[in-house]
C-alpha cells in the first residue's frame, strides 16, 4: 500500500455515482482513484472514505491510500484505492492554479487528424493503440475561445454542454462536473456566455452503441473569481502572500503581479504604456508605479519612453507592430464573437431574420485513417504519435494519401442580404 497527496481537479457524474481525478502534488502526475471493481464512487462510498457523500470539491487536497496501479488503454491514470479513509489536508491556493496547467495538448485535443471534436473512434483508440493520457487541465478564455454553455435535450432532460474553440476547432462537449446539473423543460436552457475558466477535460469509457470514447468536461473552476463552477465562493485556506508574486496591497482591487514580470518591468522601466492601460486599467499602472517607488526606480510617463520626444524610424516600426498585433487580437475576438452568434442561431433553428438569410453548403474533407497509416508505416507512427494530413501529402503524395483517408462531410454557413427585388446581394458574411 502507498499514499498520494492529490489536488482534486475533477468530480464528475458517472452513471449514478462520481468519477474523481486530480494531480499528485509531489510528481504532477494525473491520478484517477478507482474502486476494486472499476466503476464510479457512489454516495455511501464517499461518505465512508471522505466523510462527505458528494466527495471532495475541486482544489481540495486529499491524502489517499492506494493498493496498485490499474491502467486501461483509454484511462492509463487509474489506480485502485486501498479502501482506507481519505484525509483532507487543505486547499490548493487559487492564485497558483496556473501552475497546474498542462502543456502541450494531448493527441485528442486540438488535432483534426485524431478522431472527431467530441469523440475518439474505437478504431484508433483500443488496446493496440492506447492513449498516453486521458485527462487535460487548461485555461479557456472568453475572449480567445468563445466560451458558451448550451443545453442538449435528451429524454425530456436538458444536458449542459460547453462550447469553445481551440486550435481552429469548434468543440461542443458534455459537462459532467457535479456542480452543473441537468435541467428540466421549465428551466432556462438558452445558450449563455461563459466566463474565463480552468477546465479539466477527460476521455470516457467506450460507448458501445457508437463504438467511440467521448470527450467530456469533468471539472470547471472559474478563474479570477475564487469560485468553483456555479457554486458559492471557494475558500482558499493557505496564505495569499505568494512567494512567487508581488501584491499591490490594495485588497479592494487586488492585483497579483508575477515576480518575474514585475522585475522585468523594473529593469525596462517602460511597461506602463497605452496598451496596458487600456487592457488592465488604472489598477495595473498604479501597482507598477507603487512598485517603482518602493524599489527606488524613477517612473517615466507613457509616450516619453527613453526620454526622447523625437519619433525615430525604429520607434515607428515598433509602434506599427504593436498596432498590427492589436488589430490581429481584435480580428480574433470578432471571429470568435461571430462563431458564438452562429452557434446560437444553429441551436435556435433560425433561418431568416428580416432581410438576412442563413445559407449552408456541404463539402467533403479528407480525414486520415490512422489505423491504416499505422499498418503501412508503423515505425513512423510510433515515433510521432499522430500524423498531419499535410505532412503525409508531402511525404507520400496526395493521391496515395487519399487512399488512406475517409471523406467527411462538412458544412459551411454564410449569411446573405436579400434585395428588395428578392434577389441576393453579392456581398455575403461567412
Amino acid at each position: 500500500m502507498y499514499t498520494r497527496n492529490i489536488v482534486i481537479l475533477a468530480n464528475s457524474i458517472k452513471y449514478s455515482g462520481h468519477c474523481i481525478a486530480g494531480k499528485d502534488l509531489d510528481t504532477g502526475e494525473w491520478i484517477r482513484p478507482i474502486n476494486n471493481q472499476p466503476g464510479p464512487f457512489f454516495n455511501p462510498d464517499l461518505q465512508k472514505l471522505f466523510g462527505d457523500p458528494e466527495g471532495p470539491s475541486l482544489l481540495t487536497c486529499v491524502k489517499i491510500p492506494f493498493k496498485e496501479k490499474f491502467p486501461l488503454y483509454y484511462q492509463p491514470e487509474n489506480e485502485i484505492i486501498s479502501g482506507d479513509s481519505w484525509e483532507n489536508i487543505g486547499e490548493y491556493p487559487l492564485e497558483k492554479i496556473g501552475l497546474l496547467e498542462d502543456a502541450p495538448y494531448p493527441c485528442w485535443l486540438g488535432n483534426t487528424a485524431y478522431g472527431f471534436p467530441d469523440n475518439i473512434p474505437a478504431s484508433i483508440c483500443n488496446s493496440d493503440l492506447p492513449l498516453s493520457g486521458s485527462l487535460h487541465f487548461i485555461k479557456l478564455k472568453q475572449s480567445e475561445n468563445g466560451l458558451t454553455i448550451s443545453y442538449k435535450p435528451h429524454d425530456n432532460v436538458y444536458h449542459p454542454r460547453l462550447n469553445f474553440h481551440l486550435q481552429n476547432i469548434h468543440y461542443n462537449l458534455g459537462i459532467t462536473d457535479i456542480r452543473y446539473p441537468r435541467l428540466g423543460s421549465d428551466d432556462d436552457v438558452k445558450p449563455k456566455s461563459f466566463p474565463d475558466s480552468f477546465v479539466t477535460m477527460g476521455v470516457g469509457q467506450l460507448f458501445e452503441e457508437r463504438k467511440a470514447h467521448y470527450k467530456l468536461v469533468v471539472g470547471i473552476i472559474h478563474s479570477g473569481t475564487g469560485m468553483q463552477g456555479n457554486a458559492e465562493e471557494h475558500p482558499v485556506s493557505c496564505s495569499t502572500n505568494n512567494s512567487n508574486s508581488i501584491s499591490t496591497g490594495d485588497h479592494s482591487a487586488a492585483l497579483l503581479i508575477p515576480e518575474q514580470d514585475a522585475m522585468q518591468c523594473v529593469r525596462n522601466n517602460d511597461c506602463v504604456g497605452e496598451r496596458k492601460l487600456e487592457k488592465n486599467g488604472l489598477v495595473f499602472t498604479s501597482a507598477i508605479k507603487t512598485l517603482y517607488e518602493e524599489t527606488g526606480v524613477e517612473t517615466k510617463q507613457p509616450g516619453n519612453i527613453g526620454g526622447s520626444k523625437t519619433s525615430t524610424a525604429l520607434e515607428q516600426i515598433y509602434n506599427l507592430n504593436q498596432e498590427i498585433s492589436s488589430l490581429n487580437d481584435k480580428l480574433k475576438d470578432l471571429t470568435i464573437q461571430k462563431q458564438g452568434l452562429l452557434d446560437q442561431v444553429l441551436i435556435s433553428g433560425i433561418k431568416q431574420e428580416g432581410k438576412y438569410v442563413l445559407q449552408s453548403s456541404t463539402f467533403r474533407v479528407r480525414q486520415l485513417n490512422l489505423e491504416a497509416f499505422k499498418q503501412l508505416y508503423p515505425q513512423v507512427f510510433m515515433e510521432i504519435g499522430f500524423v498531419k494530413l499535410s505532412d503525409a501529402d508531402r511525404i507520400l503524395g496526395k493521391s496515395e494519401v487519399t487512399d488512406l483517408c475517409t471523406l467527411k462531410e462538412s458544412i459551411k454557413y454564410t449569411v446573405k442580404e436579400i434585395n428588395s427585388d428578392n434577389g441576393m446581394k453579392g456581398k455575403k458574411h461567412e
